[in-house]
């Protein structure tokens, strides 16, 4: 396998947002009033199951629809994939599916695409929080390089109860 174990974190039922660390002070998040529709939590509704972006100060952040869980899968120097687990837990099982899928050529391209800052580093976290208000197990800081990334999507399901959507993206 030679990946140590991935890790995995959750929401409270919101979107998961990939957040450029520059526009880490800009994020709201639920604010005081998580139902106030100019709150950025309540901007990343219209993403439930779906990928998009959101303009945060004068960064943008991905955001990857609202699974209870995701990990980070790294490709150095390529991008990444994010690993949105809904049944499967067998660490030696999730590798090999992703590594599988990675060979395959059916990944299904989205229409999204997003642009990396010069510093290339971003957080996964719960939409509904600030940055500061994430403690750093609630979080998975990720490195990529600086560029404009294209968006895949790929389900792996299998009859031993494994289910996973990934999320890949790769310097376009």
């Amino acid at each position: 396998m030679g990946k140590k174990p991935m890790k995995f974190v959750q929401t409270s039922g919101g979107a998961f947002i990939l957040l450029p660390l520059e526009a880490r002070k800009a994020w709201e998040g639920a604010g005081g009033d998580p139902d106030d529709p100019k709150s950025h939590y309540a901007k990343t509704r219209p993403f439930a199951g779906k990928i998009g972006t959101l303009k945060v100060g004068s960064s943008t952040a991905l955001i990857l629809g609202n699974p209870d869980e995701t990990a980070f899968w790294p490709l150095p120097e390529q991008g990444g994939v994010f690993v949105q687990r809904a049944a499967g837990e067998d660490e030696e099982e999730l590798a090999e599916a992703i590594e599988e899928a990675l060979a395959a050529p059916d990944w299904t391209p989205s229409e999204v695409a997003f642009e990396v800052g010069d510093k290339g580093r971003l957080a996964l976290m719960d939409s509904y929080d600030t940055y500061a208000d994430t403690e750093k197990e609630d979080r998975i800081e990720v490195a990529l390089p600086p560029g404009r990334y294209a968006v895949d999507v790929r389900e792996v399901k299998d009859d031993d109860e494994l289910d996973l959507r990934l999320i890949r993206v790769r310097l376009a």
